[in-house]
């Protein structure tokens, strides 16, 4: 069994202190949450712990023996895995050979058959419950759910003495949620460490043993009791204030239900895995969808983007019929379509290039004249979008990499914010940002209905469904279910729907189901 002991560990970039001095002690054969708000220290942590990135000063310990990582490869050969947030698949190759990479299988020194790896890869996901997924599926064709899977399986299968799990539940369901619950028991009856990084409380109270808080590159605490310890408590901790509200005030029932023709509708909308949609967006609304994976939510708002092939129904903007061939017509539409996908990193944002390009990305017509950008006008407009979202103006110059996943997609809602979009949809925006920067996109959407925007809003938490939205509804089996409305908004009656009992009768009080 393996005990982890981080000493002093500072790393710098620039003049940005990622981590300061950092003391961290996880006793073997546990699982020892960290958390903390966007920037607070967790990834470069992780990528010192892989070995990505080496730390300016400070030490750290496996074993009881110290270790100083070079590369990724120190790292696995001292037995550490880990499954990162952003994914490290390589999406054109296949299930096997993801899961053979770095360590091929070889006879002699050369490499082995294809066959051999296919077996390894076929055994790996049998081993961990994942028979369902073809060793020979390219990537690219999975879920993002299944992805994740895969590149969980990818570290565990490893049978590490250390492994760091990074946001690991932030594309996944609730299913395959306790699917990873359970792996991670049976690598800790082995006698394996696990580090669990996560912004879900509730999942860190049931998965962990204790946990540490980060706060600007410190650990400001540890919690050793987490069921005797609030959700206030703790974000107070993290973010060195209280927060009053996390979720903002909506609008009346009546103030989005008495408006006259919708902005953006769909009648028997039909595309990929959605068998038939029918709604209707009201100006000013927050319209929540709902729905378990891969129930049709996801062709829907890319079919509504023009990014997914239309096979049956309508879309109508303002009442009157459209045809989306490119997400670029849903963009210059009447209603000025945009899209906040599910993976920020691959779809999103070009990280490598600054914020002011990413923002501007839509709109760059707007600052140019004659062939050339006006630069004085595009940083005064990025810095007044970036001022809105609180973000720091350091994206005027430096890659989005740079920021935390919390700032990215700040980033990503913000280049539609500048380009005038009157339809934005959002899905599953707050996967993997920190409850102060959910907060800020709870008010961002309701702001911007205010302001006269539409929004439809996909999100994973039911909670946030109640909280932010007008109407809510549910994607079951590839359909629209009626809306939910008013006082019936609840966890309850969204999840009931979500799991395709609606019709049946609720239990009598006091019975058990």
């Amino acid at each position: 069994m393996t005990s982890i002991k981080v000493s002093e560990i500072t790393k710098q970039y620039g003049l940005t202190v990622a981590l300061n001095s950092l003391d961290l002690d996880i006793s073997a054969g546990t699982v020892h949450g960290v958390i903390g708000e966007n920037g607070a220290g967790k990834s470069t942590l992780v990528k010192i712990l892989s070995g990505l990135t080496r730390p300016n000063r400070g030490s750290l310990s496996i074993g009881g023996r110290e270790v100083a990582f070079d590369a990724p490869k120190d790292a696995r050969e001292a037995g550490v895995a880990v499954a990162f947030q952003e994914l490290s698949l390589i999406p054109d190759l296949s299930v096997a050979d993801n899961l053979s990479m770095p360590n091929k299988p070889r006879r002699f020194g050369w490499l082995t058959s294809d066959s051999r790896s296919r077996a390894d890869a076929r055994e790996a996901l049998a081993e961990w419950g994942l028979e369902g997924i073809d060793p020979l599926t390219p990537v690219r064709a999975l879920s993002l759910a299944a992805r994740q899977q895969v590149e969980i399986v990818g570290a565990i299968a490893r049978d590490p003495e250390l492994l760091i799990l990074d946001e690991p539940t932030s594309a996944l369901g609730q299913a395959e949620a306790d699917w990873l619950f359970e792996q991670v028991h049976r690598l800790r009856e082995r006698g394996s460490t696990v580090i669990f990084v996560s912004h879900r409380m509730s999942e860190v109270r049931e998965l962990c043993d204790e946990a540490s808080v980060l706060r600007n590159g410190r650990r400001v605490g540890v919690i050793s009791s987490l069921t005797e310890t609030s959700d206030d408590q703790i974000i107070e901790m993290m973010i060195g204030e209280t927060l009053d509200r996390i979720f903002p005030d909506k609008l009346p029932a009546a103030a989005v239900t008495s408006d006259s023709k919708p902005v953006l509708s769909a009648r028997g909308l039909a595309s990929g895995g959605l068998r038939s949609a029918s709604f209707d967006l009201g100006q000013s609304e927050v319209l929540g969808i709902a729905g378990l994976q891969d129930q049709g939510q996801r062709d829907l708002f890319r079919a509504l983007f023009g990014a997914e092939r239309v096979a049956a129904g309508v879309i109508e903007v303002d009442g009157e019929p459209v045809k989306f061939k490119t997400p670029r017509d849903a963009i210059r539409s009447g209603m000025g379509i945009s899209l906040v996908p599910e993976d920020r990193a691959a779809e999103g944002a070009l990280l490598e290039m600054t914020g002011r390009a990413n923002i501007t990305l839509p709109s760059v017509r707007r600052f140019t004249r004659l062939g050339w950008i006006d630069s004085k006008a595009e940083t005064a407009a990025v810095t007044e979008v970036l001022d809105r979202l609180q973000i720091s103006h350091r994206a005027l110059y430096e890659p989005v990499e740079a920021f935390s996943g919390g700032n990215q997609q700040k980033m990503i809602m913000g280049k539609w914010i500048l380009s005038g979009s009157k339809t934005m949809l959002l899905y599953d925006p707050t996967r993997g940002v920190d409850i102060k920067t959910k907060s800020e996109i709870y008010r961002m959407i309701r702001d911007l209905a205010a302001e006269g925007k539409s929004v439809l809003f996909h999100s994973t938490d039911i909670e946030e469904l109640v909280n932010v939205c007008d109407r809510v509804m549910v994607c079951y089996r590839g359909r629209l279910q009626a809306p939910i409305v008013g006082d019936e908004i609840s966890s309850g009656r969204i999840l009931r729907e979500m799991l395709g009992a609606a019709d049946e009768p609720l239990p009598a009080k006091g019975t058990a189901r």
